[in-house]
């Protein structure tokens, strides 16, 4: 189902996601029909922001100190530079780590803490269907969807060091140092011809290495994609609150922010990704235990066959 800024996103609760295997199953559903739930009722705190995601499975590790990290307005000082810290500047719709090989499925966006004494003012996140605009820009500019389902868009990201406080004895080491790059289309079909996958994200690109007779063309495809994300009919603006969790598809979702404006305002997110097998296997065994078949009829069938076996009976 694809949407656009009328998008209405469906709530669950955060403790019948948690008690409830059908609950979860609604949800896991649910991203794969519009690519976003809110849940409420999370307890604001870092404890009950994990177990809701390790409710799925395991959080993806990252090349970091933490694999849950944290977003405060309070880190808006001058010498922080990283892009998601400077908050008086819009944060443009992308996807999150374009320069995995295989980027995280699902992102996880909790906030603990939002104190705003000016409600005029307010930070809100935003949302783009990747779909839908691949599909605007499929049918108003079929040459520019084809060069960025053809061309290969590099991307990369080098950091030396990180936010997080680290132990006395891993101060100076190398041990959180990476660099990643990859090159991949913008917009990845399957054999199909459908849409499975968006790659974009505007800071982590990188020179492109594209012949000359086509870099003009491939700019100017990439442009066209680029104001469909950030086009108001495209964009759903929102507030997460206190007690919130934002899960979001970063295979097909964009993501964002508004500028802030406002110094008093505090907000603290707290973040974490999972890997794409992560989510489809947990879906896959809610399933079999729906279609209350035995493993051995189970296993190795197709998302849809599991489907089809749990339809046949009601929860």
């Amino acid at each position: 189902q694809l949407w656009d800024s009328s998008v209405s996103i469906p709530h669950f609760d955060y403790h019948e996601v948690m008690k409830d295997d059908w609950a979860l199953l609604l949800w896991l559903d649910k991203m794969l029909e519009l690519g976003v739930v809110i849940i409420d009722n999370v307890p604001k705190n870092r404890e009950s922001f994990q177990a809701l995601i390790e409710r799925i499975g395991p959080i993806q590790e990252r090349y970091h100190p933490t694999h849950i990290f944290t977003l405060d307005t309070a880190n808006k000082l001058a010498g922080n530079i990283h892009h998601a810290y400077q908050y008086m500047k819009r944060l443009d719709n992308h996807t999150d780590h374009v320069s995995y090989n295989v980027p995280p499925r699902l992102q996880f966006l909790g906030c603990i803490q939002y104190d705003n004494p000016d409600n005029d003012k307010q930070a809100y996140s935003t949302l783009v269907d990747g779909f839908k605009i691949v599909e605007v820009l499929r049918t108003q500019q079929p040459k520019f969807f084809e060069l960025l389902t053809t061309e290969y868009v590099p991307t990369g990201r080098r950091r030396l060091g990180v936010e997080e406080k680290v132990s006395k004895h891993e101060i100076g080491t190398k041990k959180y140092q990476w660099e990643t790059y990859h090159r991949q289309h913008v917009i990845n079909l399957d054999e199909t011809g459908e849409v499975y996958q968006i790659r974009h994200h505007e800071k982590d690109r990188v020179p492109l290495e594209v012949s000359p007779d086509k870099i003009q063309d491939l700019y100017a495809a990439y442009q066209a994609f680029t104001a469909l994300a950030e086009a108001p009919e495209y964009n759903a603006e929102f507030l997460i609150a206190p007690g919130q969790v934002l899960v979001n598809d970063n295979w097909r979702l964009l993501h964002g922010r508004t500028a802030i404006h406002n110094p008093q305002l505090r907000r603290v997110l707290l973040g974490a990704y999972m890997k794409p097998e992560t989510f489809r296997s947990r879906r896959r065994l809610l399933l079999g235990k729906k279609s209350g078949m035995s493993d051995i009829w189970l296993m190795g069938c197709s998302d849809r066959a599991l489907e089809i076996l749990a339809d046949r009976t009601t929860i």
